[in-house]
This record gives C-alpha cells, sequence and structure tokens, in this order.
C-alpha cells in the first residue's frame, strides 16, 4: 500500500511540474527512488535488485537522451519508477510510454495540419510525464504487462 501511494505521489507531482514549469525536479526524483527503495527493503528480502535493476535501466534509457527522444527527467523518472516494479516492468513500462507517447505525437501533428497552422517541429514538444503516468497505471490496473508476447 505504501508503495503504490507513493508511487503515485510522485507521478503526479512529477506531471504537475512537467506542466507548469517543463522539468522534473531533482529532488522529487531523489525522494522518489528514497522511497521506492524504501518500500523495497521493506517488502522484499532482495531489496538490492530493484537498485541495481534501476541502475540498468538508466543505461539503456540513457542513449534517447543523447539523442534527444528523451529528455533527463524524464529518463529519471522512468528510472525512479524501476525501483518500485523491477526491472523488467520499468522496461516494459518505458516502452510502452514512448508507444503512448508516439501517439500523443501523431495526433498532435494531425490536428496542426488540421488547422493548417505553419508546421513546426518546435511545437512538437509533449510532456513526457502524461504518457509515463497512462503507462504506469495501465500497467498496475491491467496487472502486468510485457510487451515483447503482443508479437
Amino acid at each position: 500500500m505504501l508503495q503504490t501511494v507513493s508511487l503515485y505521489a510522485v507521478l503526479v507531482i512529477a506531471l504537475i511540474f512537467d506542466f507548469r514549469k517543463c522539468r522534473i525536479p531533482n529532488w522529487l526524483v531523489v525522494a522518489g527512488y528514497m522511497m521506492g527503495g524504501l518500500s523495497a527493503y521493506l517488502g522484499d528480502s532482495q531489496w538490492y535488485f530493484y537498485i541495481f535493476d534501476s541502475f540498468l535501466l538508466l543505461l539503456i534509457l540513457y542513449p534517447l537522451f543523447l539523442v534527444g527522444a528523451l529528455g533527463g527527467g524524464d529518463i529519471k523518472l522512468l528510472t525512479c519508477i524501476s525501483v518500485y516494479l523491477g526491472f523488467e516492468q520499468g522496461l516494459n513500462l518505458s516502452i510502452l510510454a514512448i508507444a503512448i507517447g508516439a501517439v500523443i505525437s501523431i495526433l498532435k501533428i494531425a490536428f496542426l495540419l488540421y488547422q493548417k497552422k505553419e508546421f513546426q517541429f518546435s511545437h512538437l514538444y509533449i510532456h513526457f510525464s502524461l504518457p509515463i503516468v497512462l503507462a504506469t497505471l495501465f500497467i498496475n490496473f491491467h496487472g502486468g504487462f510485457i510487451v515483447w508476447q503482443i508479437f
């Protein structure tokens, strides 16, 4: 229960900050990481795997930051969530969030083209915390999700 409440508290606060300031603050990610680590410690005897798994996910997602596909705060937030969910669900969540973000981007492009506004790539910015929250909600309420079993 503590784990779920703290996870959604971090996500809601990150969503608010992302929409208001276009940033996810470091203090929020650190607090979420600490709460996730504490809940993993209290709930599982092998809690250190959750910490290691989050660093592994960071190494996998870091190239997306280097090419500009994701922001640093988004990567840190996904890493923070993997402390709560573990590596496999964290990776699945990341893939699902990227897919949801792609759908949102396509809808935004279609909307801009429909309005016949001047098309500029700078107008295509989306707040990626929204796809992260939607993917987390889907994974938590769906009861687990493995992306590669779809294909």
